[in-house]
């Protein structure tokens, strides 16, 4: 069975669509036919249909709104998360001036070249012999670091990982292998 043919007037249309911005979906509820329908017309009749930057153009919230909405949002000690504005010891720490300097301290006694691997520059990372969270006292100590490329670094965590826990870490593991060979 074919459907009836939708008899729009084209100065209706455009008056609702353009003149009131009533909605393609709502105009095709209004006549009781398709949306693809009110968006042929639209075209048919040279009327130019509303893109999506213009549909959030309406939906756009005033500068109150948007202050009020901000006002409201969780910050600082609203947060579910908040510590009471504390960092962590540890990241305190390693953002510090001291920090800085061993790690430039551990780099030039090691002449910018990995201890394990012995390739000279590039992507190095200052690495705590005994571990940095473990040993608080041996944080900024030249003699606890060591100069490694991120390839071995990347390797002597996930070894030490893989060990258990225990006060002397040593590399002697490490001597008879290299991630660059």
């Amino acid at each position: 069975m074919a459907r009836e043919k939708v008899i729009i007037d084209q100065e209706l249309l455009r008056k609702l669509y353009v003149d009131e911005r009533e909605s393609i979906p709502s105009l095709a509820e209004r006549f009781d036919c398709a949306t693809r329908t009110i968006g042929v017309k639209l075209r048919r009749y040279g009327i130019p249909v509303r893109g999506p930057h213009e549909l959030r153009a309406d939906r756009m919230r005033s500068p109150e709104q948007r202050r009020r909405i901000s006002r409201s949002c969780r910050r600082g000690s609203n947060h579910h998360r908040w510590k009471g504005g504390k960092r962590t010891e540890n990241k305190k720490a390693r953002e510090s001036v001291e920090y800085r300097l061993w790690r430039e301290e551990v780099y030039r006694r090691d002449d910018w070249t990995c201890v394990f691997c012995q390739k000279r520059g590039g992507e190095l990372e200052a690495d705590h012999i005994k571990r940095f969270a473990d040993y608080p006292e041996l944080r900024h100590e030249p003699t606890n670091g060591r100069t490694l490329c991120v390839t071995c670094h990347k390797y002597v965590t996930a070894e030490q990982n893989r060990q258990p826990k225990r006060d002397a870490r040593t590399d002697v593991w490490f001597t008879e292998w290299s991630p660059h060979q």
